[in-house]
């Protein structure tokens, strides 16, 4: 095994395409990439001549196998977490449709609300820490408990806004608003930026009751966006502030909170579970590939994760 300029019939397709996202490939991308002033770019024409770790093909379709495994087991938790996610949801509409149990009242009444804001990025002691930092661009699932930035203790006290678990934030700027309206709720402790808003719920509030009640009107919320410069959607806070928003009166809000929380629970711990997932997959790839580890330990390392 070593590094190779393969032909069609020596590689499993599966194979490749594992080869091509792990690590190793996705770095000589990274070092072989031609910087330009507004995007970076991959030279094609040189890409065929790239050499790359080859098992043979046996290998090669063996560790596609137990690669595929990690992968499978991710896919049906994407599945989980919809599901639980979607039931959590038709819960609270069929629920809140009721006259008797349900109050209206307005967003601005549910919550302390803060604005983010993005720590000095040439100060290199605000970067690089354990706390999530959100942004409009990172803000891409409901459930919220890691970004791919991250600020240190020192950085969430100079220029951003820590909240604690169980707030909501959602994005009010961002290219994204032109066509959905990204929310979460947060999972832990976690610092945001300028393109968003962090809504604390009332101590009588459920959080994921005031979270299903905010997303189930991102219709109504998409229809106050407007656009600022370079297609920017931008959601005006006093806005939505005023939404209304149905919510369960104090005979109602425990026993309503009992049947969707545990579902919120297991859509947000399949996704942590994904991540982990997909951490062993990238870890195991190299090591694979490298002969460093053997396929049968690797395969004993699989079943238990899955």
């Amino acid at each position: 095994m070593g590094l190779l300029r393969p032909k069609l019939d020596q590689v499993d397709p599966k194979f490749l395409l594992y080869n091509y996202l792990g690590p190793e490939f996705q770095h000589e991308i990274a070092t072989r990439a031609i910087h330009g002033a507004t995007v970076d770019r991959i030279p094609l024409a040189e890409l065929p001549k790239w050499r790359m770790r080859l098992p043979s093909l046996p290998e090669q379709r063996a560790i596609a196998e137990v690669l595929g495994a990690l992968d499978d087991k991710i896919v049906v938790n994407e599945r989980i977490a919809e599901t639980a996610t979607e039931l959590a949801e038709a819960l609270y509409i069929r629920e809140s449709s009721s006259a008797q149990g349900w109050v209206s009242v307005t967003l601005s009444e549910t919550a302390r609300w803060l604005s983010g804001g993005t720590p000095k990025t040439s100060e290199p002691s605000y970067w690089g820490g354990d706390i999530p930092w959100i942004s409009a661009a990172s803000l891409k699932t409901p459930w919220i408990d890691n970004s791919d930035r991250k600020v240190t203790p020192e950085g969430a006290e100079n220029g951003t806004r820590l909240v604690p678990e169980g707030s909501i934030i959602f994005v009010v700027r961002g290219m994204s608003l032109t066509s959905e309206f990204r929310i979460g709720l947060t999972q832990r402790e976690v610092a945001f930026g300028q393109d968003c808003k962090a809504l604390i719920p009332h101590a009588e509030i459920n959080p994921a009751t005031l979270f299903l009640a905010i997303k189930s009107m991102t219709p109504e919320i998409l229809g106050y966006v407007d656009l600022a410069g370079h297609g920017t959607g931008r959601l005006a806070t006093d806005r939505i502030a005023n939404l209304s928003v149905k919510l369960p009166d104090d005979s109602t809000a425990h026993d309503f909170a009992q049947s969707v929380v545990p579902l919120i629970e297991r859509a947000s711990a399949t996704k942590r579970e994904n991540r982990t997932l997909a951490a062993l997959r990238n870890t195991l790839l190299p090591q694979l590939v490298t002969g460093k580890l053997r396929i049968k330990d690797a395969e004993r390392v699989v079943e238990d994760a899955v």
